[in-house]
């Protein structure tokens, strides 16, 4: 007898198991389910780009003054000396000081190998400040190169025309407008051709750089061949400017 109720204790407990697993899945199956529409299929992606040839309204002149000596110090000392030179025959062209600024500085060992001993050898120390020159008149870019390697700068580094904050931003305006307008004509154009209607407007991006146009990547010069040139002719070309604009449109 106690054996059939301990059978029978046994079956409940089973049977309550199988129930309470039973109850989990139907919980776990009627949870909400949530879907995401908010992927498009129907979305007409264009875009616009408008370049723009500009006429420059400054010129950047990178310069470089090095000067050698055995010792550091000697070659710090001369290097300031044949800067402030350098400066003030750039200075006598009309250029103002806040044009003016030193960009780079440099004291490094020099040695050089030599191929008989196969030894390297000292050759003291080399001080490089470079020098950046930012003119709004360029016509002055050939006479101010001229003064300045007259008075001791040992290379130029690079010359480019370019535009100013002001302009610049003036061109990108212009551009953008007419890049978005190429890519909205594009927009009609596309959806017309292929029988949609045009929704709204779902998203707007743009981008838009500025390319200086470099007179020489490195011109070196030295005295000798610089009093030999005489004035150095400088013409600027254009500046190119380009906008870009994608725009994305809901199909109706």
């Amino acid at each position: 007898m106690a054996e059939q109720h301990m059978n029978s204790w046994l079956v409940g407990l089973a049977v309550i198991a199988v129930l309470g697993v039973i109850l989990v899945a139907v919980v776990k199956t009627t949870a909400p389910i949530t879907i995401d529409n908010s992927y498009q299929d129907d979305v007409l992606s264009v875009s616009g780009t408008k370049q723009l040839e500009v006429p420059p309204d400054q010129a950047v002149i990178i310069l470089q003054v090095v000067t050698d000596s055995m010792r550091a110090k000697d070659a710090s000392t001369e290097n300031k000396a044949l800067l402030t030179k350098v400066m003030v025959a750039i200075e006598g062209q009309g250029v103002k000081s806040e044009e003016l600024e030193t960009v780079g500085v440099t004291l490094e060992k020099v040695t050089e190998w030599d191929p008989k001993t196969q030894m390297s050898v000292d050759k003291g120390y080399r001080q490089t400040v470079s020098l950046k020159v930012t003119l709004s008149d360029l016509d002055k870019v050939g006479a101010v190169l001229d003064a300045a390697v007259n008075a001791g700068a040992n290379s130029v580094q690079s010359v480019s025309f370019r535009l100013k904050p002001a302009t610049e931003e003036r061109y990108k305006q212009e551009a953008l407008k007419a890049a978005a307008q190429i890519a909205r004509d594009k927009a009609t154009l596309l959806a017309d051709a292929s029988g949609a209607t045009l929704g709204k407007l779902s998203s707007v991006s743009e981008n838009s750089y500025v390319t200086p146009y470099y007179y020489n990547s490195k011109v070196s010069y030295d005295m000798v061949a610089a009093e030999e040139m005489g004035s150095t002719p400088i013409s600027p070309e254009k500046v190119s400017l380009t906008a870009s604009v994608n725009l994305n449109y809901e199909l109706a």
